[in-house]
């Protein structure tokens, strides 16, 4: 081998490592903006989305920028009363399930009831055995908690928690959420201990 080819390999070999150490920049510098780059990712899909919208009004108004403020606000508008038509009333069914979750258990566990009897027809009434259940739940119970929580928190800043953006409280109303809490709060610290011990 010449010295040429020596110099030809070293280059080579160096333009390899430099490709591969400048990708792993470059994927660690997405990896850390990602929170930035999915929201400019959204912000471009509504952009896009709303662009007819915005030059149809803009003929009419003679001002883009009023014809934007006018799409994006009924845009908002449009996702508020989305979310307060299904995500509203989910959380509510959601917090009543977990309320009646304790009721519903002991039935299956007994054969009782819709699920009981479901549990009995299939023969997986021995799943549904005290143990078993405890076991299952603390497989589940942490990251299922986790996401839970998430999606809550999400939803409760997109939209606003039940009077909080202007949607009005039921019956009940946060007579209903404080008793909602403080049997949630009992549950888990027996929960807890139960789980400690």
């Amino acid at each position: 081998m010449s010295a040429a080819d020596d110099r030809s390999i070293a280059r080579r070999t160096l333009i390899v490592i430099g490709l591969v150490l400048a990708t792993g920049v470059g994927l660690a510098l997405v990896w850390a903006t990602r929170r930035v780059l999915v929201w400019g990712l959204v912000a471009v899909f509504f952009a896009v989305a709303l662009k007819p919208l915005v030059d149809r009004l803009e003929r009419r108004v003679r001002r883009r920028a009023l014809a934007t403020l006018l799409v994006f606000l009924a845009a908002f508008a449009l996702f508020a009363a989305v979310g307060a038509l299904i995500v509203v009333p989910l959380v509510d069914e959601v917090g009543r399930f977990a309320d009646r979750a304790p009721d519903i258990v002991r039935e299956a566990q007994a054969g009782q009831g819709p699920l009981g009897r479901l549990l009995d027809r299939f023969h997986l009434l021995r799943y549904a055995e005290p143990g078993q259940l405890r076991r299952y739940g603390a497989r589940l119970g942490d990251p299922t908690v986790g996401v839970v929580r998430s999606v809550a928190q999400a939803v409760a800043a997109l939209v606003g928690h039940r009077g909080g953006a202007g949607v009005p409280d039921g019956p009940g109303g946060a007579e209903d959420r404080g008793r909602h809490a403080a049997a949630h709060r009992r549950r888990r610290g027996g929960a807890a201990a139960a789980h400690r011990a």
